[in-house]
């Protein structure tokens, strides 16, 4: 098990989501695929103590043999890898899950669930992609993917809950299926409207996370192209606007492509969050070109390109790259962003950034 997400407190409670690297594990045909079941935990703030863990999952069983003996175990996986979001109006905690590992697929995967604050119950599930099972050995041609295998299109993001300024609360949440969704939170979520905002993929689609100002949602998409059957139509790298009630598009701003030659991933797309200001969206591309979008228009107002040396400010040897999970921090005037992200083959770096809002 691993933490990936952010936490967040409410009336004392920590709140907790659990990850894991198991679907990596999967990849080893020997493997006991699989065991962990994604959880959110609520903790005690004072103390540490565990006040409840919520499974994503039932306990797994074991299943089938694969092609070299190895004892299969399902259900398993769903796991919370992206940020907790708390509404205390309501006393609840709301996750959003991604893939299960094996077979046998559940309903809790690639869904939101809404889990009382207090006592860690469920309240209620919002499943949008039904059987999605996948693990590392359905790239591989290991012996360990599950029969669904794939789409590989769980959540990374968190779900954003937002009050439009008719008074209305969505929840809303973007999918690496390219996919966005507005649920109704008062009615156990159900389904308000869906937009195609990308054509999907391994990396996203959406992958990090989404913006609004309570009028428009801010939609960064990846699109990273990554042989997945599931895509749907072409790519839509870029940044996109959605009106906040209806879903409806309103602007689109496809990137350029200005890698040049590199050893190295780059791509025009926006995989890490977005983020946003009054009249401002900020996002940084997977190329290390980091953006200030007028957000009416959708139109560039500054850019800069962070891959770049920039001495040894510290005593170390800087140089950005890749910007990727984590978004812009807007705060105080400035703009703070990471520079370097190398898990995936991107361009490696190791800068925090700050730039001044100058207007």
């Amino acid at each position: 098990a691993t933490i990936t997400g952010a936490t967040a407190e409410a009336d004392d409670i920590l709140v907790v989501p659990v990850s894991s690297l198991e679907i990596i594990a999967a990849s080893r045909n020997e493997y006991s695929c699989c065991s962990f079941r994604g959880a959110v935990v609520g903790l005690s703030i004072a103390t540490g103590e565990v006040l409840w863990t919520h499974y994503t999952t039932p306990p797994p069983q074991p299943t089938t043999k694969n092609r070299l003996g190895t004892q299969m175990q399902g259900p398993s996986g769903a796991p919370v890898w992206s940020g907790i979001t708390i509404e205390t109006k309501r006393s609840l905690v709301y996750a959003t899950t991604g893939e299960n590992y094996s077979s046998p697929a559940t309903e809790t995967s690639d869904a939101v669930i809404a889990i009382d604050l207090h006592s860690g119950e469920r309240r209620w599930v919002r499943q949008v992609t039904t059987n999605d099972a996948w693990n590392g050995a359905c790239s591989t041609g290991g012996f360990n993917c599950p029969e669904e295998n794939g789409p590989d299109f769980d959540f990374g993001a968190a779900a954003l809950l937002i009050e439009s300024k008719s008074g209305q609360d969505l929840l809303v949440v973007g999918q690496k299926s390219g996919m966005v969704f507005a649920l109704d939170p008062d009615a156990d979520g159900e389904l308000l409207w869906e937009t195609r905002a990308g054509s999907g993929g391994t990396m996203g689609g959406i992958h990090y996370g989404m913006s609004s100002d309570g009028d428009g949602l801010f939609v960064g998409v990846s699109d990273l192209p990554t042989n997945n059957p599931y895509n749907v139509g072409e790519g839509q790298p870029g940044i996109h606007r959605l009106e906040l009630t209806s879903g409806a598009i309103e602007w689109r701003n496809l990137l350029p492509n200005v890698c040049g030659e590199t050893k190295f991933l780059c791509f025009q797309g926006i995989s890490a969050a977005v983020s946003s200001s009054p009249g401002l969206v900020f996002a940084g591309g997977l190329d290390g070109m980091l953006r200030a979008f007028d957000a009416e228009t959708g139109s560039i107002l500054w850019e800069t390109n962070t891959v770049q040396e920039y001495g040894d400010i510290n005593g170390v040897r800087g140089f950005g790259g890749a910007i990727e999970a984590d978004g812009p921090v807007i705060a105080g005037g400035s703009v703070y962003i990471t520079s370097g992200y190398e898990k995936w083959g991107e361009q490696p770096g190791n800068m925090l950034l700050v730039y001044s809002i100058k207007k």
